[in-house]
């Protein structure tokens, strides 16, 4: 079809206006029919009615519905993560010399090329130097003796976005938290949320902040996880034995073994090495290269070259 959308908005000119609206209805329908062909063609119709279209009333229930939000808790929180986010700045601030805005690119750069004398690694779309996560990460990794620096940088933005985003939510006047569901959101079929006004999506919600969100009166909440089931799918679809045979003995510990393993010593079911190791075993899962490897060894307190 011809390109319509310019048409729209009355102007007096009903014609003109009633005519548009039928193009519009009329495109989405001839849309419909060629969207409707493809899910045939390839099986996939019985999916999206299923799978998609039946998840329109539920998500409108859900969104309208909301969750109820512990206030008393969410102000202990929040004074006590402001009080943290303000004790780290001084601390950071002190030791890199000057009042230091980890939220600011020129401030952080300044910090990494004029202060730390590190070199440029990566450069945004616009051409200057780069203070993302993984840069800052990455920089960890190249000069462990500023390692301690660009930690505190991530921490106070930890703590910063929980306070601007987890902390700062607004309810509706039932005093619920409502956000919007998305179905399209990810090309994984997995659903997506966002803010319908200021506060977060509710799909990674910190542990930290999770206890603002309380049942209603006279309901629970409850959580549904199957433990490893990652790590599991992975070794049974690869038809690696050896994994398998460990996931059949409920004695032991994939990751404790595969810590063990790689540092060469025992390793106990509560310790930060196992995990990191954790983490370590579903990223290798999806192709993590050895670099990033070593930043997150880095990241968690275990320096490679002491190992």
């Amino acid at each position: 079809e011809p390109y319509y959308k310019h048409e729209g908005g009355f102007n007096g000119d009903w014609e003109k206006y009633f005519t548009y609206n039928c193009k519009d209805a009329a495109c989405t329908y001839e849309a419909y029919l060629g969207l409707k062909d493809e899910l045939e063609a390839y099986n996939q119709w019985d999916y999206f009615q299923e799978h998609v279209m039946g998840l329109v009333r539920p998500i409108m229930s859900m969104q309208a519905r909301g969750l109820c939000v512990d206030f008393n808790t969410l102000n202990k929180i929040r004074a006590r993560m402001d009080l943290e986010t303000s004790v780290l700045q001084l601390r950071f601030n002190q030791e890199v010399g000057f009042a230091c805005n980890v939220r600011s690119p020129p401030d952080i750069s300044y910090l990494i090329h004029d202060i730390l004398r590190l070199p440029n690694t990566k450069r945004t779309k616009g051409g200057k130097p780069s203070t993302d996560e993984d840069t800052l990460r990455g920089l960890a990794y190249s000069s462990a003796e500023h390692a301690h620096i660009f930690q505190q940088i991530l921490d106070i933005r930890e703590r910063r976005t929980m306070l601007s985003g987890f902390l700062g939510l607004e309810t509706d006047s039932d005093g619920r938290y409502k956000v919007n569901f998305l179905i399209h959101g990810t090309t994984s079929g997995r659903l997506s949320s966002r803010s319908n006004g200021s506060g977060p999506q509710l799909q990674n919600v910190p542990k930290s902040a999770r206890r603002i969100f309380v049942p209603a009166p006279g309901h629970v909440f409850i959580q549904g996880d199957l433990a490893r089931a990652e790590a599991m799918f992975v070794a049974y679809d690869a038809g690696e034995q050896r994994l398998i045979e460990l996931f059949e003995d409920h004695t032991r510990d994939l990751y404790s073994e595969v810590a063990a393993r790689a540092l060469g010593r025992p390793i106990a079911k509560k310790s930060i090495e196992r995990e990191c190791f954790k983490r370590v075993v579903h990223a290798s899962n999806y192709g993590m290269g050895p670099h990033k490897l070593l930043v997150v060894l880095r990241l968690n307190g275990i320096d490679i070259d002491a190992i």
